[in-house]
């Protein structure tokens, strides 16, 4: 009677997590419109340039308090502009980008998409509203597939947005796996939990958790069975584990990586972002490889990490200009003879300063002092006066560990770790499964990050017994 009644339990339980697990919606999409151009180049004019509007796709709504500039994983996107539509699918993939922040009720307050179409005649289109840029733009594309100079812009007002959530066939499966978990309730369940992997973590990150708390405490509720302990964790362990986060890169008008918006110091002050250069986000992934003891009793008693980050967040790698990433001073003296092509930078004396300067256009003795590009100038200049260096950030590092973990009687269990590199101190927290019985050697447990006040750790790796 009892274990009847404790398998009505978990057949209730887990129905809760199969509606939970299966997404609401089957897309979301949110749509932009722009407000009107305010400036044109020479031989444009509105109509047909009058303004930008567009739209992208999700397959769930977007995630509450997501941090600036957050890669979406659109599943389609558009922008329309100057009489040209540039899709996600048809725009090149390293020049064109969807992301957002939200506020606490998953409304978009910051965002930036960019389409760079693929071949001749067709354009890149850009809207973005940041702490660094604000803007709503078009440069055609030629027949050569050469980026021309801005067609028409909009500066410092952004367009509105409206969404348009579309209600899932999907979310009645949920009520119809319940029956399937019932056939199946009654000849006992067997779980692997495989590395989870996402492009977009943080949109998903509630789902995730709901999820694994609907299995914990389904476990909770099967017939009595064998209970873990810390003994189940013991031996020496190597672990995987990566994490997926964006990175604001700089690039200039013409869609070229010159640098990054955020250097050593942190964050470049939107003042010192050169005229029309924009900073849009893409993804990149740290991975950290480690090895630790865990002693059976809930301490990790020693270990070592190394933290190994994208390349792509230190070295330019997105249809880079020829100095990427510049650097203030150039180190590079103009020369009145020398021919410069776009991406070139060069150091002038200006009333008695040393200025940088990077060329925007091909051109020959044409002193960056008399030909620098403003919003009275553009498109009759030739270089933007740089400010700050441009260079990334190399994140890598290496240091020990050491920590706690608690495992409860169902074998779900948390683990705290102090990273220590020289006198520098991160508290780290992973959450994992582990069958009762001691793990054997070459058994994986696969861990999950757990964000906790003032850290960020979001992210999948493994764990696998090495002794």
């Amino acid at each position: 009677m009892k274990n009847t009644i404790q398998g009505a339990g978990m057949l209730l339980v887990l129905g809760f997590v199969a509606l939970v697990c299966t997404p609401a919606w089957s897309s979301v999409t949110y749509t932009y419109t722009g407000n009107p151009f305010t400036s044109w180049a020479q031989g444009f004019q509105c109509p047909p340039v009058c303004g930008a509007v567009g739209s992208f796709t999700v397959a769930q709504p977007l995630a509450p308090n997501l941090p600036e500039l957050t890669d979406v994983g659109a599943i389609s996107a558009t922008l329309t502009s100057g009489g040209v539509t540039v899709t996600l699918a048809s725009s090149v993939p390293n020049q064109s980008n969807v992301a957002v922040s939200t506020d606490g009720s998953g409304n978009i307050v910051y965002f930036s998409l960019v389409l760079y179409g693929s071949g001749p005649n067709t354009a890149r289109i850009a809207v973005q509203y940041s702490t660094a840029l604000t803007f709503d733009d078009i440069h055609y594309i030629d027949s050569n597939s050469h980026l021309g100079p801005i067609a028409g812009i909009n500066r410092d007002d952004p367009g509105t947005w409206s969404v348009t959530p579309e209600p899932s066939s999907l979310f009645l499966l949920g009520s119809g796996l319940i029956g399937i978990v019932g056939v199946i309730a009654g000849r006992g369940l067997s779980y692997r939990l495989g590395l989870w992997r996402a492009n977009s973590m943080r949109a998903h990150v509630t789902r995730m958790a709901l999820c694994f708390l609907g299995f914990v405490v389904a476990s909770g509720n099967a017939p009595a069975v064998a209970q873990a302990t810390n003994a189940a964790l013991s031996g020496t362990y190597t672990m995987v584990y990566g994490s997926v986060d964006n990175i604001t890169i700089q690039s200039n008008m013409f869609g070229q990586q010159v640098g990054f918006c955020s250097n050593a110091s942190g964050q470049i002050p939107f003042n010192a972002i050169p005229f029309d250069y924009g900073c849009p986000s893409v993804t990149e992934q740290t991975v950290t490889t480690a090895t630790f003891i865990a002693d059976g009793k809930g301490n990790i008693t020693g270990g070592t990490y190394v933290l190994t980050p994208d390349p792509n967040s230190y070295q330019c790698t997105y249809n880079k200009a020829p100095d990427c990433p510049y650097k203030v001073p150039a180190g590079i003296s103009w020369n009145s003879t020398t021919k410069y092509v776009v991406g070139d930078e060069v150091d002038e004396m200006v009333n008695g300063k040393m200025l940088t300067f990077q060329a925007v256009k091909n051109n020959t003795n044409l002193p960056p002092s008399l030909s620098t590009c403003n919003q009275n100038t553009w498109p009759n200049c030739d270089w933007v006066q740089l400010h700050v260096n441009a260079t990334g950030k190399n994140v890598s590092g290496s240091g020990t560990l050491s920590g706690t973990y608690n495992v409860q009687s169902n074998g779900s269990a948390v683990m705290q770790v102090t990273a220590m590199s020289g006198t520098k101190k991160l508290q780290l927290s992973y959450a994992f499964v582990v069958p009762t019985a001691p793990l054997a050697v070459g058994q994986e447990v696969p861990i999950v990050g757990m964000s906790t006040l003032g850290t960020f750790n979001h992210g999948t790796g493994v764990a696998v017994r090495t002794q």
